[in-house]
């Protein structure tokens, strides 16, 4: 066995990645992270599933969930070799800190913080794209987006090669790049992906970004405050970098912005320590306007407890970055429990929420409503009368986005972790004809060498006969539609281009990096393509809406091409004010989508944002 692979946690979940690589009899353990949503025992990977020491501890980025159990680790296996980029060593130092004093403060600690600082001495700094050794066995650790500092490992071995991509995202912020993207494919033996959303297809973050920011700004124009409970890693930064900007450029009234608990901390070691690291427009941007990049005139970073009663109870318009992203923990729960009962204010979740944290059951309640939550060491039942939204700005890819990098790394066999149930399952079914599997904790799985390629039996030579020139194919280049009916694929061309000499009727191969190699046969119509099964289209766009937020909609509107900007308009019009306006401020985005398509689908869902959907 010179593959093999066992998960300690962060698997069939999100929360506590631990897992295990073993290739050339090389044991690497990727990550030791912590559930965030529990506390004391239960919040840990099964290091108890280690029965002797890694060679070496592989860390791709500094989240708690990947790195909160490295105390316990290292207290366990002290001298294991321990590597990761200097960013995550930096935030790591901080997010186990404040991971000791959460832990003391519950009565559910875990390690102490001297043990938290600690856990990281003597570890080995690694650089994107710089290889190293452990053993014999290869290590490359290349570039993940998610989280400045955020890398997979690409082990190679004589047992064969291993991709743990780690979290990782297709989407450039303001202070990651997106994950590298290989210009051709390169197979590999074992590849282990997230799958946190497997099952998602998220928004554009642009217009998610302008949304975000139109919102904070009615608000705080109408008097209200507005909660941002954030992750304190990047998120956080992320966010104050738009506000910033946006009260720059007007978008934004210019008001207090109070960065508190770890994302106080983690802001100031960004803009002080880690400003090497940000992306090249940031560094620039630094250079260039000799200002901070977070830390700027009218930021306020909470001193004490004292200093935040007294910003909770001025009463003034001010936008709050508090860390405890799902409501679960850090600061975020206090704040909440204060703007939640003011009808002119607003909170605002702007990530993961863990399908048993609080930021998960408020987006189910409606106003009026009451939540609990954990303010200290004590539960506080909240009425909910303020604003309550959900913005896609998420630092994990999305399925398309999933796909699209696993595609460039052709797998014997894919690994499935860290995400829900359903996403994972869903993730898989979109792989089909690729070999995947989605691990269990405590099951071990393993990989055989690739048997060797067995030899040719050369045919007798034949006379040399005459070279012919190679026959030249035509280029075909014209934008065409797709549509999948069944087992039928439809491509529309557009109006004057004649299919019959584009593509003259034969066999052809389709290769889909997405989907593997397909043949179809293209034949062109006399009589054009069908016209479209809208009935079919609408029956099958409703069905996913109600599979995507879980219930039936209270309001179904259909605006079809043909229609054109008066349907729009007509269409908007029947929804409630607050979404009208959120959707006339996409309408150049749905008129594209119109035109492009058979239509959209205008879905309500009473207090939910609504759901837009082609036909």
């Amino acid at each position: 066995m010179s593959l093999s692979f066992l998960a300690l946690g962060g698997a069939l979940e999100v929360g506590a990645s631990a897992h295990l690589l073993t290739l050339d009899g090389v044991r690497f353990l990727v990550d030791a992270g912590l559930r965030p949503s529990l506390l004391g025992e239960a919040a840990l990977p099964r290091l108890d599933l280690l029965s002797e020491p890694p060679d070496a501890v592989l860390l791709t980025h500094a989240h708690l969930d990947h790195v909160g159990a490295l105390p316990l680790l290292r207290r366990r296996f002290p001298k294991v070799p321990l590597f990761a980029t200097r960013p995550t060593l930096r935030l790591a130092l901080e997010v186990l800190l404040d991971s000791a004093r959460l832990g003391r403060a519950l009565g559910a600690e875990l390690y102490t913080e001297r043990e938290a600082a600690r856990a990281l001495l003597e570890a080995v700094e690694v650089r994107p794209f710089e290889p190293f050794a452990v053993k014999g066995v290869r290590v490359l650790p290349l570039p993940a987006g998610h989280l400045l500092g955020a890398v997979g490992y690409l082990l190679e071995g004589k047992g064969g090669r291993a991709l743990h991509l780690g979290d990782f995202s297709l989407t450039a912020t303001p202070t990651t790049d997106p994950a590298h993207f290989p210009p051709e494919p390169q197979g590999v033996d074992l590849l282990v992906s997230e799958g946190t959303y497997g099952d998602t297809f998220l928004p554009s973050r642009k217009e998610q970004v302008r949304e975000f920011l139109s919102l904070v700004g009615r608000t705080l124009r109408e008097g209200g405050r507005v909660l941002i409970p954030t992750f304190a890693l990047g998120r956080a930064q992320d966010l104050l970098f738009h506000l910033l900007e946006g009260m720059r450029t007007g978008l934004v009234p210019k008001v207090p912005v109070v960065l508190d608990g770890l994302v106080r901390t983690i802001t100031r070691a960004y803009e002080e320590e880690l400003a090497d690291f940000l992306p090249e427009a940031l560094r620039n941007l630094r250079t260039n306007s000799r200002m901070p990049l977070f830390l700027r005139e009218g930021v306020v970073e909470v001193k004490d407890a004292r200093h935040r009663a007294e910003l909770l109870l001025s009463g003034s318009p001010m936008v709050v970055l508090a860390s405890g992203g799902m409501l679960s923990g850090g600061p975020s729960p206090l704040w909440a429990s204060h703007f939640l009962r003011e009808e002119g204010s607003a909170l605002l979740l702007v990530g993961y929420q863990d399908e048993e944290s609080p930021g998960r059951r408020l987006l189910e309640l409606k106003r009026g409503d009451e939540l609990l939550l954990p303010v200290g060491e004590e539960r506080v039942l909240v009425r909910v009368d303020s604003r309550v939204e959900r913005f896609h700005l998420s630092a994990h890819a999305d399925r398309a986005g999933i796909l699209n990098l696993l595609s460039r790394y052709p797998a014997r066999l894919t690994l499935l972790v860290h995400g829900e149930p359903q996403a994972l399952h869903t993730l898989s079914r979109a792989l089909e004809g690729r070999p995947s599997r989605i691990p269990r904790v405590e099951e071990a799985v393993s990989l055989e060498p690739a048997p060797a390629p067995e030899p040719e039996e050369k045919p007798p030579a034949r006379p040399a006969a005459k070279e012919k020139a190679p026959r030249k194919v035509p280029t075909l280049a014209t934008h065409v539609r797709v549509e999948v009916r069944g087992h039928t694929l439809l491509v529309h061309f557009p109006p004057g281009r004649n299919p019959a000499r584009l593509l003259p009727p034969g066999t052809y191969r389709l290769r889909g990096e997405r989907v593997g190699a397909v043949e179809i046969k293209l034949s062109p119509s006399p009589q054009g393509p069908p016209p479209p099964d809208r009935q079919a289209l609408l029956e099958e766009a409703l069905a996913y809406g109600e599979a995507r937020r879980g219930k039936r909609p209270l309001k179904a509107l259909a605006v079809w091409r043909e229609e054109g900007p008066e349907g729009l308009d007509r269409a908007l019009a029947g929804l409630p004010k607050a979404h009208r306006e959120l959707l006339l401020g996409m309408r150049e985005a749905l008129l594209a989508l119109l035109e492009s398509g058979e239509g959209v689908l205008l879905l309500h869902f009473g207090r939910e944002r609504p759901l837009v959907l082609p036909l």
